[in-house]
């Protein structure tokens, strides 16, 4: 499901929160994130089967103020409220949608007012794992820079959430792991870190990573969650 056209537009939209120094608020964690690890792995074939992109914000304290729905309104963006369980903004355009997760609090609010960009979030469990320790920059020919989940939080992070997931979703998450493990396992460097982040998960977490590796046939994993 990759083309030009949806390229585009996150380089549209990334250029624009950039304009406003906004990017250092966001990190790019759904599955648009892989198309990205080609920058460190070439031969890496990303698996995107979805237009949704996702954010995780609210994770620092800045002094930047901005109104993100208004600045999108104005650049042809469509700006609605998403209505369900919950509450929040969602921004359209041209093909694919714009959310924005960030971690649950004490409170367990079903949203989160984001201060800095004037957007609610939804909180979600096991989130608190993403850090800017854990991320990966990747500049755009215009200047414009990006933040992106690391692919070895991106594996954790789906097999977190996977038993939460519809089926559908599900699937494509664990085929997504699948392409991602033969180059996480060969780099030293991102291996490292999926090491240090697995030894910080809780035994329930690590109980939760095991069962989804179990149902995802993914047994070269399986050493790691011993």
């Amino acid at each position: 499901m990759i083309n030009d056209l949806q390229l585009g537009e996150i380089k549209r939209f990334v250029s624009l929160v950039s304009k406003y120094k906004a990017n250092d608020l966001m990190i790019l964690i759904g599955s648009w994130a892989t198309f990205f690890y080609q920058s460190i792995w070439p031969a890496y074939q990303p698996v995107i089967r979805t237009t949704d992109i996702d954010f995780y914000t609210g994770f620092a304290n800045s002094s930047l103020h901005i109104d993100l729905p208004k600045i999108l309104k104005e650049n042809h963006y469509l700006v609605d409220i998403k209505n369900g369980t919950y509450q929040h903004f969602i921004f359209t355009t041209r093909g694919f949608e714009i959310e924005f997760v960030t971690h649950l609090r004490r409170n367990q609010n079903p949203v989160f007012l984001v201060k800095n960009l004037n957007i609610q979030a939804i909180p979600l469990p096991h989130h608190e794992k993403i850090t800017v320790d854990q991320t990966l920059m990747y500049q755009f020919d215009d200047g414009s820079i990006i933040r992106i989940i690391r692919p070895s939080l991106y594996v954790i992070m789906k097999l977190l959430i996977n038993r939460n997931r519809r089926k559908e979703k599900a699937e494509k998450d664990l085929e997504s792991i699948r392409s991602i493990v033969p180059f996480l396992i060969q780099d030293r460097n991102e291996l490292g870190m999926f090491k240090k982040t697995i030894s910080g998960l809780s035994s329930s977490q690590k109980r939760r990573c095991s069962l989804s590796i179990e149902k995802g046939n993914l047994s070269t994993l399986t050493e790691y969650f011993r």
